[in-house]
């Protein structure tokens, strides 16, 4: 199976700015997109996740862009995976470079929401990526290597199949600089090994690696197809269905 998740983040703030892009997503959106090799699944502001819920395209899934790992409780400004399922999400983005550059958000604190995340049988999307700084001291394999390691500490083999690995460099993300096509295959092999190590050859290829930062339909041969990912996490062109669609275009292929 391959994906195409697309990011909207906090870039459509009033229910107008959102049923201009439903509207123009439906008219972009094909029937014969419905297929059994490719799925893509949008992740809107967080207010808005109702009202995406009612009015995506048929076969078009929704996701969410954070979660809190308690169900309930006094957690002021925070949302419950609980209360995501029941809006009818099925993929929630975790580990996100956003969330640990703006929010401090550490890989203990994103181990726990994946736990959540797949306690309410939804798919965590599994956000892991080097800084600027660590890719030029030549971190970038360790740093990985524990975010993989922590991400992956209390998930069993029967919730690999729920799992999805994102690779984002953060130093990418919005640059218009994308690593090598061998870079980023060099990633997926290091991210691949460990699950072989921890879980096993069989149940490790249950879990699609992705690419993510700066995608867009130019460089979807340099980052995702050449490189043999499994689909693209989408930012910046995901806010033009247009955009979105020649991506999707090019993984269906």
């Amino acid at each position: 199976m391959k994906y195409v998740i697309a990011n909207l983040k906090m870039n459509l703030v009033t229910a107008k700015e959102c049923d201009e892009y439903l509207s123009a997503l439906q008219k972009s959106w094909k029937s014969e997109y419905q297929s059994e090799s490719v799925r893509l699944v949008v992740c809107p502001p967080m207010f808005f996740v109702e009202r995406f819920s009612k009015s995506l395209p048929q076969g078009v899934l929704l996701g969410s862009q954070n979660v809190f790992w308690e169900t309930r409780g006094s957690f002021t400004g925070e949302v419950s995976a609980l209360t995501l399922k029941q809006s009818g999400v099925e993929t929630v983005l975790c580990g996100h470079s956003e969330r640990r550059l703006y929010f401090g958000e550490t890989n203990e604190q994103i181990s726990r929401k994946i736990g959540a995340i797949l306690n309410n049988h939804m798919t965590a999307l599994v956000c892991v990526g080097e800084t600027k700084e660590e890719r030029e001291n030549d971190e970038m394999g360790v740093v990985i290597a524990e975010q993989i390691a922590s991400a992956m500490s209390t998930i069993s083999v029967d919730q690999l199949s729920s799992v999805i690995i994102a690779y984002e460099p953060r130093w990418a993300i919005g640059t218009d600089t994308v690593p090598s096509t061998s870079d980023i295959m060099q990633v997926r092999i290091m991210i691949r090994k460990m699950l072989f190590q921890k879980y096993g050859e069989a149940s490790a290829h249950k879990v699609p690696i992705l690419y993510g930062g700066s995608v867009k339909d130019s460089l979807m041969d340099e980052v995702c197809i050449t490189a043999d990912m499994d689909g693209v996490l989408v930012g910046r062109e995901s806010l033009d269905p247009v955009e979105l669609m020649k991506i999707f275009d090019k993984l269906s292929k």
